[in-house]
């Protein structure tokens, strides 16, 4: 079965439960499409909201992905082509538009910037629009506006390599500037992609994960790893980047470098998976764009809120978000928007600098890309709508002109970064940062003295961004009274290219800080900066995080790990001896099974029988350091092993399978005392086949059967000949684990063939015996060259 049938039963089974008669139940829907003005008396909206249109087919077909420019225009990708890329360049019918609106959000206009696009999803207009980023199968281009006609009249090439072949709705999108100036942006599923940009380093993603790329094309990062297929990103006013999921949660709040849950391949970096904020799925495998509100036109309730696209039960869900520490907590909350036209398919979801939520309407019967067919003939290629709200109820805001950054000076831009809209103080920072320039540095310091919260937060990012920001000015902000203020100040820090001392001092007094989300920050900038002199003030702050803070144990892990990989780092720690406690060596040993050098597997070796109580872990350590570490350790290891655990058998099969999978990681044969460790737990776990069992506790029948399984794949790993007996009677015994008996069979035809062929005969024409059995025993037999066996 192939992965995409795989992905497909898995959603089937999902919807199955689902009554049949129930149309927002159906893959495919059974009502027939509303026209717009239809549609929109089909909405329900918590008392105060109004929605009405911006813009629908015919002048936008299928809207994916939007963004606002400096002028508060609304750019759309808009295909008619999904899912099935352009054949030819003829082919080629999408294109990226933008919608001149009017003061109520309605569209005034809608025309084309760039069309002949494949499939375009990821869209971010620069400035005032005559440049614009955007995703185009399968390169990410500038287009340009040379002529100031509205069209683009260059397209130059940015970032290469991004697969489609496998998916097309897993390619890249949802492209959202940072604080830092960089994009970041979605990787969809089973895609895989080498993507370069002009510096020539090159990124592997692999189905769903996030990067971040520079405007100008010249570098291109991972972010994090893992996702099912993200499709949603925003960030919020202390700068957490946030995305959606299908498969997995409908919100991660991303933290840098983390390895996060993905069912078609491991992510486990040795780490464990990064943590979840959430465990309710909204109901739901189709979720996207998600969108954090930050602006205060919606009332308090919703403020802070995030609202996420569900396009398979076509409604939008809402979260308000808790903290534990620097932890955020999904708070479910009832539907946001709910619809009795099962065709509404929200994909995304964005704040507007009018502070109303803008959503993107993939308006079809279908929208699954694995439950339904792509040749399908009920999917539908033209309409499209893209929707505003706003709270329009009692306390509502007087509408505000709209406001063209753009065109706007320095002193009036500084005034924008304290707008209560983070759209707005986003678009400000750009403007300082991208367009103003030097001009914009003294005004901004001033900012970051006598300004608003808001103001101090983004002149910092300007100062960083137009290289301007001095030691001074950082280590004030790192003392303001407002914590927003001092996790900014930690986030520039990690960005911060070259450290000083002074600097490195800022980020270790972060590590104190009385706020959480601070010292987080403080450890992603320790992180990004490794140095062994950083690793004792990582592990005060390790023993001092409530273990209800997952996020922040989960970066200060991530930290810790980072510094152990820097030269010499192990050697720093031991030299501290007899200053680190036991919770310290517990606290390095957890992490250094993430690193894969020589001295970080030596020193779990060293110190394996600290945690000699704990199975999971030891067995996780012990196979991070037989791999990695000097093969002249392993013989006096498996010798302690042996002695501290003679008595527990079945722990010496978990301990021994490590080391067995550690050498064949490393390529390279068991040494002989690893060898002869393996045959005397397998001669020992065989020695009993039926009733009998070793001294001690009476185990369980699956333990029996667990016991003898693994004995059967140690026989046939190591060719023990002379089990052929044992194995031959765990073979042939009915009442046996099936799975147990399959083991024994194959290990025996791999010993001892001509053993194995007469009970292999027996099995093979005994109606008695299951199907699935004899033919495991058949196939075995098969590959066997005896003449018996033939």
């Amino acid at each position: 079965m192939t992965l995409t049938q795989t992905c497909a039963g898995i959603l089937l089974s999902l919807a199955s439960f689902a009554a049949a008669d129930d149309p927002f139940a159906q893959n495919v829907r059974t009502t027939e499409p509303l026209s717009p003005a239809e549609q929109a008396k089909t909405f329900t909206l918590p008392p105060g909201f109004t929605i009405t249109l911006v813009a629908a087919e015919p002048d936008v077909n299928k809207p994916m992905n939007l963004a606002f420019d400096a002028k508060g225009r609304l750019w759309v990708t808009s295909t008619s082509l999904y899912p099935w890329p352009a054949k030819t360049g003829a082919d080629k019918t999408d294109a990226i538009k933008v919608i001149e609106l009017n003061d109520d959000g309605s569209a005034k206009s809608v025309t084309t910037f760039a069309d002949g696009l494949d499939i375009p999803i990821g869209v971010l207009p620069l400035g005032d629009g005559k440049r614009v980023i955007g995703y185009d199968i399968a390169t990410i281009r500038l287009f340009t506006d040379t002529d100031a006609d509205g069209k683009a009249d260059q397209r130059e090439l940015l970032y290469t390599g991004f697969d489609h072949t496998r998916d097309t709705h897993g390619m890249a999108s949802n492209f959202r500037r940072g604080f830092d100036g960089w994009i970041y942006a979605c990787h969809g599923f089973n895609n895989i992609s080498n993507v370069a940009g002009k510096s020539g380093n090159v990124v592997h993603l692999r189905s769903g994960n996030t990067f971040r790329m520079r405007p100008d094309g010249s570098r291109v990062e991972p972010f994090t790893i893992g996702q099912i297929n993200p499709f949603g990103l925003s960030f919020d006013p202390l700068g957490n980047a946030y995305t959606s999921d299908s498969h997995s949660k409908p919100i991660y709040q991303l933290l840098r470098g983390g390895c996060y849950e993905a069912f078609d391949r491991d992510t486990n970096d040795g780490l464990g998976l990064a943590p979840a904020m959430m465990h309710h799925l909204h109901n739901s495998t189709g979720i996207a764009g998600l969108g954090f509100y930050a602006a205060d036109e919606f009332p308090a309730e919703f403020r802070g809120n995030v609202f996420i696209g569900n396009v398979v039960t076509s409604r939008i869900n809402r979260d308000k978000l808790e903290y534990v520490g620097s932890t955020p907590k999904a708070i479910e909350q009832p539907d946001f928007l709910t619809t009795t036209d099962p065709w509404f398919r929200p994909v995304q979801t964005v704040l507007g600098p009018d502070g109303a939520l803008y959503v993107s309407d993939f308006y079809n019967r279908i929208i699954g890309h694995y439950e339904v067919d792509l040749n399908h003939p009920g999917r539908d290629f033209k309409r499209g709508r893209i929707w505003r709200i706003a709270y329009t109820g009692n306390g509502a805001k007087q509408p505000v002109a709209r406001f063209d950054f753009s065109a706007a000076d320095a002193p009036r831009l500084v005034e924008k970064l304290g707008d209560a809209n983070l759209h707005n103080r986003m678009m400000a920072t750009n403007e300082l940062s991208d367009r103003i320039g030097a001009d914009a540095i003294g005004p901004c310091l001033l900012a970051t003295a006598r300004g608003s919260t808001f103001q101090k937060i983004h002149g910092l990012w300007v100062l960083h961004r137009l290289k301007a920001m001095e030691l001074g000015t950082l280590a004030t902000a790192s003392a303001d009274k407002e914590p927003a203020v001092r996790v900014h100040v930690m986030r520039v820090l990690s960005e911060t290219t070259k450290w000083s001392d002074a600097h490195r001092m800022l980020a270790l007094e972060g590590l104190k800080d009385s706020d959480a989300l601070v010292q987080r920050c403080a450890a992603d900038a320790l992180g990004t900066h490794p140095a062994a002199e950083h690793v004792r003030s990582l592990l005060e702050l390790h023993h001092r995080v409530p273990a209800a803070d997952t996020h922040l144990t989960y970066v200060v892990r991530m930290a810790l790990r980072n510094q152990l990989t820097t030269p010499g780092a192990i050697d720093v720690v031991r030299a501290g001896g007899a200053d680190l406690s036991s919770a310290d060596r517990r606290a390095i040993m957890d992490v250094a099974a993430a690193v894969p050098t020589p001295d970080a597997a030596a020193f779990l070796l060293e110190h394996l029988e600290e945690i000699t109580e704990d199975n999971q872990a030891m067995t996780r350590v012990l196979r991070h350091g037989v791999r990695y570490a000097d093969g002249r350790a392993i013989a006096p290891l498996v010798a302690m092993l042996r002695k501290r655990f003679a008595g527990d058998v079945d722990l010496q099969l978990e301990l021994f399978a490590a080391v067995q999978t550690a050498a064949a990681e490393r390529g390279e044969p068991l040494v002989p005392a690893a060898r002869d460790w393996g045959a005397d737990l397998a001669r020992t776990a065989l020695a009993s086949t039926t009733n009998r069992e070793q001294a001690g506790p009476p185990a369980s029948p699956a333990t029996i059967a667990a016991r003898r399984r693994q004995a059967a794949e140690i026989a046939g790993a190591l060719s023990l000949k002379d089990v052929a007996g044992p194995l031959r009677d765990v073979m042939t015994h009915k009442a046996g684990d099936v799975n147990t008996r399959t083991a024994a069979a194959t290990a025996l035809a791999a010993v001892d063939p001509d053993v194995f062929v007469r009970p292999a005969e027996q099995v093979i024409v005994d109606s008695g015996e299951a199907m699935a059995f004899r033919e495991k025993v058949a196939d075995a037999l098969g590959r066997v060259t005896t003449d018996g066996a033939r």
